[in-house]
């Protein structure tokens, strides 16, 4: 004789329990949110999460300098600050702290600043603006975009190529990629500076391995490249186009020829137009597991983790619930899990297993080409 069937409340709860089983992933996943407490306390300056080669996470605050190591306990370690020599610092617009964990470089509107063991270190002037920072290894890099900001007696008329990344010498930044055929001058005077910093505005990240990653900020395209800028692995989706920007109205400004005090300057006049483009790509690391996750907005205006799997070459997708709307994050990969902090110190901190992440739905990012080769 057949068992009846259980009755409707019964199978209802069965529902429930199996769906909640079930990988959140098949939707929007959920990261965790880190709690709030006096031991985890929270600000309103910028913040960066960072991890070194053991997993051990670190969150940087821009207002203080303060690095606080995050516990088991999901609360912070007493801080540690950085020894700064300025007394008023601008507004912080990434941090990065090396594998080894003994170095931090953080950058503002026009410098990137060195510190070795919690001390800042003497540093050479940056030529061109910088985008954002990371560690190869443990030499220090720059992103920048093709603005000239250095003054003095030089002709930025006369500026040939300009860099893409600089790596730290012993007494200068020295070009590790040039981008052909763009320089400053011609970028201003053709209103074309917009599009340049659309088309090569990037995040770095260096792996266990001794290579580079880069992506794109603006247009999803990524890639792996050597210490010495060649690249091994180019990742995009949809072509790597750069999505387009809202319209906007240029307006006319004075263009100043030469910055040398001894020479009459050359007054010309350029067109300004606002940047609009809308961001793509905003955050990258490399997982325990070696895969390469991105923070990713979607063109619904939705967010996304998005990982490179180099052992099936394959680029893949799962949403995520967050909106974090001007609110650029960072991410990091910890012992236990990946952590996503928001760009404000208030602004939330999340964390999501990498148990979760394995058993997650993942899909194959539609639009997706990999040329190169995966390991190297």
């Amino acid at each position: 004789m057949f068992a009846s069937s259980p009755p409707r409340t019964v199978r209802a709860c069965l529902l429930a329990f199996v769906l909640a089983t079930l990988p959140r992933a098949a939707g929007a996943i959920e990261p965790e949110s880190l709690p709030k407490s006096g031991a985890a306390p929270t600000w309103a300056a910028q913040q960066f999460v960072q991890a070194d080669r053991a997993g051990n996470v670190f969150f940087f605050r821009a207002d203080t300098f303060a690095v606080y190591q995050l516990t088991k306990e999901k609360t912070f370690s007493e801080p540690v600050r950085l020894e700064t020599t300025v007394d008023r610092p601008g507004t912080i617009y990434d941090a990065a702290m090396s594998l080894s964990g003994d170095r931090w470089l953080v950058q503002d509107a026009r410098s990137a600043r060195l510190f070795l063991d919690g001390k800042e270190q003497p540093v050479p002037p940056l030529p061109y603006k910088p985008w954002s920072v990371a560690f190869l290894r443990d030499s220090p890099l720059v992103a920048v975009v093709p603005l000239f900001i250095r003054g003095g007696s030089i002709d930025i008329q006369k500026l040939g190529d300009a860099p893409w990344f600089l790596r730290l010498g012993r007494d200068q930044w020295d070009p590790v990629v040039t981008l052909k055929g763009v320089s400053s001058p011609e970028l201003v005077k053709k209103d074309l500076l917009n599009q340049a910093i659309a088309e090569n505005a990037a995040f770095m990240a260096g792996d266990r391995q001794g290579k580079l990653w880069v992506a794109r900020q603006y247009a999803y395209h990524v890639q792996k490249m050597t210490a010495s800028g060649r690249v091994l692995l180019d990742i995009t989706v949809d072509g790597g186009k750069v999505r387009k920007p809202q319209d906007s109205k240029g307006v006319e400004i004075e263009f100043k020829g030469s910055t040398d005090a001894t020479r009459a300057p050359r007054q010309e006049k350029a067109t300004f137009t606002a940047f609009t483009a809308p961001s793509i790509i905003e955050a990258i690391t490399e997982g325990q597991d070696r895969r390469m996750y991105f923070f990713v907005h979607t063109e619904d205006g939705s967010t996304a983790l998005d990982r490179y799997d180099p052992g099936r070459n394959v680029l893949e997708r799962i949403p995520l619930s967050l909106k974090l709307k001007d609110q650029r994050p960072t991410l990091a990969a910890g012992r236990d899990g990946l952590y996503l902090a928001a760009w404000s110190g208030d602004g939330g901190r999340w964390r999501i297993s990498w148990d979760r992440l394995d058993q997650a739905r993942w899909k194959k990012v539609a639009g997706s080409k990999i040329d190169g080769i995966p390991e190297e």
